[in-house]
């Protein structure tokens, strides 16, 4: 009877769901091997990406980009991306030949060598020790039992963290800093996760304007907003009041399905975010925790509090001279200098842009701040990639794709991706192009972030056309549409609807 299968160096057990290479087992995920089970039983067939899902996901809602990462997976685990063929838009084939193996096939530690002849006296053994294997294993079931029980079974969170600008009840001079120096304080005292992501303090503005929100007081309605243009699992909406050194943070943490509401009272405002981090953490995960820290934020500062509203309205002249003043009168802060680059950049001053990008980036690695490396490198890259210098860029992108990844930004892992995507696509090369526009909207799956995911697929419908595939390019800008439209993706609409007008033109012309 065929117990097992070998491929290449590989023997793989059907009904036991695990693989074998050289006698040790190889650790894979459960929907991975019925994936490598499936291409390897059809024996070089080829098997579209709609088969796959409706074989393996049949129970879940998922698409093809689990499956890409899937076939990822498989080809690590066997070492060499060809065990894999794949054909472009149609599907995949195992490429390694195939045996079936009895159970004397098998890898020597399962199956074993010559028999031993079985006597009374063995069986006798045998019985015995099986008897005290047995009361160890209840003793075991016992103890790991007792212990589930009273464990914490909640289960972490998915999707993204935000916290919004702080709102401020103390009118005078000494805290004005508090909108955005406190926000970004309790961002970088919330830790990241495989599971979920924080966005930081820039990216929640960016939140904030695609909600259409311009007031600092948020209304039920402006919180509904945040969710639908967002994956938010979590808004965290704080408000400072009280007397110095008799502080007051009301806080209010906001889900889809209710609003838990608290006050914590604090000597030291930092003192207070601390504790606020330390709720936040354990709602979100229990386990993790909040590190120690001496973080200090950047943001506490009124010229780049004014400079980052001017940002967000896109006055990036104005911003420039506000930063100007920061970095002058705080030549350390790390903040003001990627700033004041991001507003250079944007209005394509490339050469004062790159000498306080060199300066920053230098600052950032002596200080050993990952947080800024990361970004700093990022607008390295877009401004590399402006002037179409895309080599350049794509160094840069790398160099914030490590930082991204050691601190699980999954924002801006996305927005690594689809600006090397970009790049791939400008140089010609299709095909890594468009497995870059694919990683781009898993990122923004993880966070589950509808805005990403949206221009990801608009992504690959301009790819889809200038590989000749109509047909394709027409579907995921529909899917685009129906994420923009179920979301309110205002901010992409136009765009979207533009592209679909452009498609529909072109399949109305006729063949040359």
């Amino acid at each position: 009877m065929t117990k097992y299968i070998q491929t290449g160096d590989f023997h793989i057990h059907p009904m036991a769901g695990q693989v074998w290479y050289n006698g040790e087992t190889v650790k894979i995920r459960p929907k991975t091997f019925e994936l490598l089970l499936l291409l390897v039983e059809a024996r070089g067939e080829l098997i579209s990406k709609q088969e796959i899902l409706r074989e393996i996901w049949d129970d879940v809602s998922v698409d093809e980009q689990v499956v890409f990462q899937s076939v990822k997976e498989l080809r690590k685990v066997f070492g060499d991306a060809s065990v894999i063929k794949t054909v472009p838009r149609k599907g995949y084939a195992w490429a390694l030949a195939v045996e079936p193996c009895d159970q004397g096939g098998q890898p020597r530690q399962l199956g074993h060598g010559p028999r031993r002849e079985h006597t009374a006296a063995s069986g006798w053994r045998l019985r015995y020790m099986l008897s005290a294997i047995g009361g160890l294993v209840l003793l075991l079931v016992f103890v790991m039992t007792f212990f589930s029980l009273n464990e914490d079974k909640t289960p972490p969170k998915t999707g993204a963290v935000i916290v919004l600008p702080v709102a401020n009840s103390l009118s005078d001079a000494d805290h004005r800093w508090v909108r955005y120096g406190a926000m970004d304080h309790l961002i970088h005292r919330l830790p990241a996760s495989d599971t979920y992501g924080v966005y930081q303090a820039g990216d929640v503005l960016d939140v904030v304007k695609r909600a259409g929100i311009t007031h600092q007081l948020y209304s039920r309605a402006d919180i509904a907003r945040i969710f639908a243009v967002t994956g938010a699992t979590l808004v965290v909406e704080v408000t400072l009041a009280g007397t110095p050194r008799e502080y007051q943070l009301v806080y209010r943490l906001h889900e889809r399905g209710g609003m838990e509401k608290g006050a914590l009272l604090a000597d030291r405002v930092y003192g207070g975010l601390d504790q606020l981090a330390t709720i936040i953490t354990q709602k979100v995960d229990r386990r993790l925790v909040v590190e120690d820290s001496a973080y200090s934020s950047d943001f506490a500062n009124e010229m780049i509090a004014t400079a980052l509203e001017l940002i967000q309205a896109e006055d990036f002249s104005s911003a420039e001279k506000f930063l100007v003043a920061a970095t002058a009168t705080e030549p350390d802060n790390i903040v003001a200098k990627r700033l004041l680059a991001q507003a250079l950049v944007s209005q394509n001053k490339s050469s004062s842009a790159r000498s306080v990008l060199e300066a920053g980036l230098k600052q950032a690695r002596d200080k050993g701040n990952r947080q800024e490396l990361l970004r700093l490198n990022y607008w390295a890259g877009v401004d590399r990639m402006r002037n179409r210098e895309w080599q350049l860029g794509l160094d840069f992108m790398e160099q914030a794709a490590i930082e991204a990844e050691a601190l699980k930004d999954w924002l801006y892992l996305g927005y690594i991706a689809e600006f090397k995507g970009h790049a791939q696509r400008a140089m010609g090369d299709l095909i890594a192009a468009e497995e870059l526009y694919q990683a781009a909207i898993k990122h923004h799956q993880v966070i589950q972030c509808p805005y990403g995911q949206a221009q990801g697929l608009l992504n690959l419908a301009r790819v889809s056309l200038e590989l000749d595939e109509m047909p394709n390019a027409v579907e995921l800008t529909r899917a685009a549409l129906r994420i923009i439209e179920d979301r309110d993706l205002h901010s992409l609409e136009q765009a979207a609807t533009d592209w679909m007008a452009v498609l529909k033109a072109q399949r109305s012309e006729p063949a040359s």
